[in-house]
């Protein structure tokens, strides 16, 4: 009996932990459901130019369709463009080049068929084919030439023709990467380095002032370059460090390095720049403990403003910049470094680097993008929210627009139709 008794008592228990359970998961998936309408009733609440359409590229290939590939040179135009396109690409085998290095801003799509590489722009016309069986990859392509090689490791070839095949340079043991329309960058294949570049205006090879791992255009006609920079004082080995060089591939900046990361954040906007200024030279040898100059600089590599806290920044628009910080916080500066506002972050923004914030933030007709850790939204001149943190990706577009990415859908709406927090 008593056995009997203890039974039914653990009966009770358990039915009774099994509904108080039954319950806890059904508040949470209420307050869930609650939370998801809630933020479906705000996202109606804005005028949408363009619905939130789905496209399986997305949340792969979003920078490159916004910011080059796309259709015209407006966020929001390109979006459009993209809509358009979207039932051809899901429909065909064309993908986005990432290794397009000229001009065009309609869009380079690749599609392999065979032994053959057809390029095309966002209208469908042809581009250039690559019809060489031996060099049938695409290591680059511009304007006007394409960098082909016919394999890839240590003993691969390269060769430089022009957009109807015809061969402009072989160098056997040399690497090629297209720069821009005018350079072509030339290195050992082997070490993956590059010491010269062959200019397409001259049609001659011309030494760099130093050996570079990657070399790319900048800002104003100029270049950045990653080298591997020694050191010698109180440190034995190599650190990589930015360089930049003129448009006829001089040292700027009486040879000042930054770091690795500068390459890939740097861009030039009102005369100001961001990086971290590395206490070494192209010649190598100056290492010292005291915290490396961070900040923007202007173009001659001075220091303008400084940002001692700063993980990542935007770039310098409207005569601000914002700053996000390693400790949870993006507040806005203005060119003196006065704290105009500040925004607390959900939390720490510990993925920035492979955020492309630097662009995405800087501010457009009195609005820039915050990213909050978690997702983006709109502040005005102020700090308010415009646009709450409830987007994967925001980019500012032209007349009040903005191209959102949520999820695998992207759309473009009016910031005048938003809700204000």
């Amino acid at each position: 009996m008593k056995k009997d008794k203890k039974y039914q008592i653990m009966c009770i228990a358990l039915a009774a932990a099994i509904m108080a359970l039954a319950v806890i998961c059904g508040m949470a998936g209420w307050r869930a459901a609650a939370g998801q309408e809630k933020e479906m009733a705000y996202l109606r609440g804005f005028h949408w130019e363009l619905p939130l359409t789905e496209n399986y590229i997305i949340s792969t290939y979003s920078d490159k369709y916004f910011h080059t590939n796309a259709g015209g040179d407006d966020p929001a135009d390109r979006a459009k463009k993209l809509a358009s396109l979207r039932g051809i690409l899901a429909s065909s085998n064309f993908s986005v080049f990432d290794d397009y290095v000229g001009d065009q801003k309609t869009g380079i799509m690749r599609s392999d068929s065979g032994d053959q590489r057809t390029f095309t722009d966002a209208e469908g016309d042809v581009f250039f084919k690559n019809k060489d069986t031996e060099y049938m990859y695409v290591e680059s392509l511009s304007d006007n030439y394409a960098v082909l090689v016919n394999h890839y490791g240590e003993t691969a070839e390269y060769k430089l023709t022009d957009l109807q095949g015809n061969v402009i340079l072989t160098l056997p043991g040399q690497k090629l990467a297209g720069i821009d329309n005018r350079y072509v960058a030339v290195g050992n294949s082997r070490i993956n380095v590059f010491d010269k570049v062959y200019d397409m205006e001259t049609g001659k090879i011309d030494l760099l002032p130093l050996s570079c791992t990657e070399i790319a255009r900048w800002s104003e006609g100029w270049y950045k370059a990653v080298i591997q920079a020694a050191y010698s004082d109180n440190f034995t080995g190599f650190s990589s460090g930015t360089v930049f060089l003129d448009e006829d591939m001089n040292i700027t900046m009486n040879g000042a390095v930054f770091d690795e990361e500068t390459y890939y954040s740097a861009n030039l906007t009102e005369g100001l720049f961001y990086g971290v200024k590395q206490e070494c030279n192209v010649e190598g040898n100056l290492n010292s403990n005291e915290p490396l100059p961070r900040g923007y600089f202007d173009k001659k590599g001075k220091q303008v403003v400084e940002t001692v806290n700063a993980s990542l920044v935007s770039d310098f628009s409207e005569g601000k910049g914002i700053v996000y910080t390693s400790g949870g916080k993006a507040y806005c500066i203005d060119r003196e470094g006065h704290i105009l506002f500040e925004k607390s972050l959900t939390e720490k923004a510990t993925e920035l680097e492979q955020f492309s914030i630097g662009w995405k933030s800087a501010f457009r007709d009195g609005h820039a993008v915050i990213f909050d850790g978690k997702k983006c939204g709109v502040v005005d001149e102020t700090g308010k929210w415009i646009v709450e943190p409830v987007f994967e990706q925001i980019y500012l577009a032209a007349k009040g627009r903005v191209v959102v990415i949520r999820g695998e859908k992207f759309g473009v709406l009016q910031l005048k139709g938003g809700t204000e927090k």
